[in-house]
């Protein structure tokens, strides 16, 4: 549930509320030995105060909560991870009608994350705690009537601050401090309906593993797109990795070995256009 309301022209409150039922069950050789339920409510709270026309002010608090599935020979279920974020920042109407600025600063903290007890290494234990403070910079608008552009920048610091396997301190694996893009799309106006776009991708280097034993190295993406649209049909082209870069997106365990995974060519990586 969710609901936004006016309380004065220049101070608007949104209120939500979500509610989960978790059912967890554990099994040995497919006997039930163990289940359990948890309910849980994820309250969230925004505030957005305009005090000119062009500027806005906000904040916002949200609780959330996610089922933990973990394999143990404590023969028992868990409690669900708990995460609570809180974001304040600004957008401004650069150019009225046509660019704006979003400044944000945010801070995310997840407890409940399984870890190994440090009594039995069978067993686990919520106890895990880590924390992610950052800083997005977006920047998006017209620079002409066909011509749209956005620019985005991210300073994100993620950590562990409670663990008993992974060090307190160390940096969470594959989140960059830095990361930044820049895409732009065209409308031919002799042929209306027929766009191009294009964009790049840096994401800075971050570390492979928990616990940080080496860092994956920093890559810069090139995509592009051409679209057509008539009537209620649209036909879309995307290109990604225009240039044929080798990159690493993360590692993976197996057989007790770390590899990494390397993408080039037509990767499939998520994308979101304008």
């Amino acid at each position: 549930m969710q609901d936004l309301v006016e309380l004065t022209p220049q101070i608007k409150l949104q209120l939500g509320m979500r509610a989960d039922r978790f059912f967890n069950r554990a099994e040995e050789v497919g006997e039930a030995t163990a289940r359990g339920q948890q309910s849980t409510f994820s309250p969230r709270v925004g505030l957005v105060w305009q005090p000119l026309e062009r500027t806005s002010f906000f904040a916002d608090w949200s609780r959330s909560h996610a089922p933990n599935v973990g394999h143990s020979g404590s023969n028992v279920t868990y409690d669900a991870e708990v995460a609570e974020q809180f974001e304040i920042g600004v957008k401004q109407d650069l150019i009225k009608d046509r660019l704006s600025a979003n400044l944000a600063l945010f801070s995310l903290n997840r407890n409940h994350i399984l870890t190994t007890d440090p009594t039995d290494p069978l067993l686990q234990v919520l106890t895990g705690k880590q924390r992610s403070q950052g800083v997005e910079l977006d920047i998006a608008g017209n620079i002409t009537p066909q011509w749209k552009a956005i620019v985005t920048y991210a300073y994100t610091l993620a950590k562990v601050t409670s663990d008993t396997t992974y060090p307190v301190g160390d940096l969470l694996s594959n989140v960059p401090r830095h990361s930044a893009s820049l895409w732009a799309v065209y409308q031919l106006q002799p042929i209306p309906g027929l766009q191009f776009g294009a964009g790049v991708y840096y994401v800075g280097s971050r570390e492979a593993t928990l616990p940080n034993t080496f860092k994956l190295a920093s890559y810069l993406r090139t995509d592009a797109m051409a679209s057509y649209q008539q009537g209620h049909w649209k036909t879309q082209l995307n290109i990604f990795n225009l240039f044929n870069r080798k990159y690493y997106t993360g590692v993976f365990g197996r057989d007790f070995r770390l590899r990494a995974d390397a993408q080039s060519s037509l990767d499939r990586a998520s994308h979101r256009f304008l």
